[in-house]
């Protein structure tokens, strides 16, 4: 397991769990808050353009969302969803059910109805995922929605590659590129 030591008063633990190395010997980040820390720097490759401008955690008609990015032909409204959890170079999102992914997709379809332009991302927190797909097994309400919606909302996968810096206690995680979502 790759962690660092954080030294805060009111903490309950004296370090963060980073990452762990997956029976595939693939290392997956674990920590929840780096997917919007990686796409808040990697937005401009995602949306396709350079004058974009980020406004994190938005409340658009009453919904809060992970980003919104303004200053090109649309205004993206974005929820991000990190996927740790891959077969066979598929990542797999999510990798348990989630009522509240399935609302997120509800949110994006009802706002892209209203005139903005909604996208999923989905990050790659392991470096062996190069398409992405809905994990229908797990949970068949998100898979049918983001499946019956990706006509609708642009549903994007990020490619990166992990490795982690043991004795430093970090990992370091490099942008690969877009990645397609298949359903089916």
């Amino acid at each position: 397991m790759a962690y660092r030591i954080v030294e805060r008063l009111g903490r309950t633990t004296s370090c963060d769990a980073l990452a762990v190395l997956t029976p595939e010997s693939v290392w997956a980040v674990i920590d929840s808050r780096v997917p919007n820390r990686l796409f808040a720097e990697w937005f401009r490759e995602v949306v396709g353009c350079d004058a974009a401008t980020l406004i994190k955690e938005p409340v658009v008609q009453g919904a809060r969302l992970d980003f919104m990015a303004t200053g090109c032909a649309a205004s993206w409204i974005i929820e991000v969803k990190g996927v740790n959890l891959a077969r066979n170079g598929v990542g797999l999102f999510p990798n348990a059910p989630s009522s509240r992914a399935s609302r997120h997709l509800e949110v994006l379809a009802r706002l892209g109805r209203e005139g903005f332009k909604p996208m999923l991302t989905l990050v790659a927190l392991r470096g062996d995922v190069e398409v992405f797909a809905p994990n229908r097994p797990v949970d068949r309400r998100f898979a049918e929605l983001a499946c019956a919606l990706r006509n609708r909302l642009s549903i994007v996968g990020i490619k990166t590659g992990v490795k982690t810096v043991e004795d430093a206690g970090e990992v370091v995680i490099e942008f690969r590129g877009l990645a397609p979502f298949r359903c089916g």
